[in-house]
């Protein structure tokens, strides 16, 4: 993917946003969110119950932020045992602030973690009811395909919910 460096701010979900046209490999244009542009960034996914946004690379500069676990964001090099990370919360879909960092022990980049968080997340969305074969695919696959992530427990419970419940 190009990045052309066009700004613009486009309202999405009654809210305002900067977004940067994009252009994709098969020639398909579109837009992105600034902040989700990071070159030289690495994909990341969250997997700590509790990870904490710090305001800066110091353990001083924590904020009463928590990212939620499963989150996929890009991290830049790291500082100390500190990654600055720029993406949108998977819970609160609020976008992280600019120049935020968090602890590069709380994040995953390993490839069956952040595949799978992202074929769960896209599942989710998957609601209707003409949906529901969509949906199961997006979970198999993820069962399927990545059965080392640290998420394949959470994934099975959710694609087979007689056998989480046989469990209980």
């Amino acid at each position: 993917m190009s990045v052309t460096w066009k700004a613009r701010r486009i309202t999405y979900n009654n809210r305002e946003y900067d977004f940067i046209e994009v252009r994709r490999d098969d020639k398909s244009e579109g837009y992105s969110l600034i902040n989700q542009i990071a070159v030289g960034g690495v994909l990341a996914v969250v997997t700590d119950e509790k990870a904490n946004l710090f305001k800066s690379p110091k353990t001083v500069d924590v904020t009463n932020t928590i990212v939620s676990r499963k989150t996929v964001l890009v991290y830049l090099p790291e500082t100390g045992g500190f990654v600055e990370v720029k993406g949108i919360d998977s819970e609160s879909n609020n976008a992280i602030p600019e120049s935020r960092y968090m602890r590069l022990n709380t994040l995953s980049r390993n490839d069956s973690n952040v595949q799978s968080s992202i074929l769960l997340k896209t599942a989710q969305t998957l609601t209707n009811a003409n949906q529901t074969i969509a949906r199961e695919a997006l979970l198999r696959s993820a069962i399927q395909d990545y059965p080392d992530s640290v998420f394949f427990e959470e994934i099975y419970k959710i694609a087979n919910p007689s056998a989480a419940n046989e469990e209980d």
